[in-house]
């Protein structure tokens, strides 16, 4: 039985990541959090709800791995191209592992102080 390899084109890659972006930034973002709560910092451009940002990864029905994929080509750690050099079924692992030596100065997870801010 012979495994069928799927990878997505660069073009593929970057349209989902600016579809994605585009609707992450469209989510409102709150003046505060509640204390602990988990948080995605978007760059410049504020923070949302960790509950936010799945959802949106969820409607755009993004691949496994795909959130990670987002936040290596939004820190500029990755580009579309070096993504789509990876098969979709190793995404996960592959881009964690990339992630893993990343800063992530510009997108990132956090979580809300006592006070709800981030």
């Amino acid at each position: 039985m012979t495994q069928n390899t799927q990878y997505w084109t660069s073009d593929q890659v970057q349209a989902l990541y600016e579809r994605i972006d585009r609707d992450l930034l469209a989510v409102p973002q709150p003046d505060r959090f509640s204390p602990g709560e988990g948080v995605y910092r978007l760059g410049e451009d504020g923070s949302i709800r960790e509950a936010d940002w799945d959802a949106v990864f969820k409607g755009d029905q993004a691949p496994a791995g795909f959130k990670t994929a987002y936040l290596l080509i939004a820190n500029q750690d990755a580009t579309a191209e070096q993504v789509s050099a990876i098969p979709v079924e190793r995404w996960q692992p592959e881009l964690e592992r990339l992630c893993d030596s990343s800063p992530l100065e510009w997108v990132y997870w956090t979580q809300a102080d006592g006070n709800g801010d981030c």
